[in-house]
């Protein structure tokens, strides 16, 4: 019963998140897609650049890592939401508990082993990239 209404309490607060998109006018829609879609041209102008052939390759290898970190994040997101949900549910019952423990244990190792990816393949692909067109790259 317990678990029932804490899945119920789940579902109404994503409900109710949801909810506010729904209940929206067309205008008041229409006007935050505009504002919304303004703005991200107004970023993404000022961040754009102009790509050679020099650095496209390592460029490329770059954002491909990079999005595939990003999957493993969104990933360990989700174990991590998946282990306080045994947590929450295990009712006292420790063999649940050390069931949920374990899964946040190596949650936290692969966010370790995440970042620690993401740094290397961002100094990695500076040095690259550095190397390849004779400029030293800071950020």
């Amino acid at each position: 019963m317990k678990n029932i209404a804490t899945m119920l309490v789940m579902m109404t607060m994503l409900a109710g998140f949801f909810g506010v998109f729904a209940l929206m006018t067309p205008a008041v829609h229409a006007t935050f897609i505009e504002d919304s879609l303004g703005q991200l041209e107004t970023v993404g102008g000022a961040a754009t650049y102009a790509e050679t052939s020099q650095n496209a390759l390592p460029d490329t290898i770059g954002r491909v890592i990079k999005i595939v970190l990003g999957f493993l994040g969104v990933i360990l997101i989700i174990i991590v939401i998946y282990a306080g949900f045994l947590w929450m549910t295990a009712g006292g019952e420790a063999d649940q508990t050390k069931k949920a423990r374990d899964w946040l244990t190596n949650a936290i190792i692969g966010l370790a082993i995440i970042l620690s990816a993401y740094a290397i393949t961002d100094f990695v692909i500076k040095k690259l990239m550095g190397a390849a067109t004779g400029v030293e790259i800071v950020n």
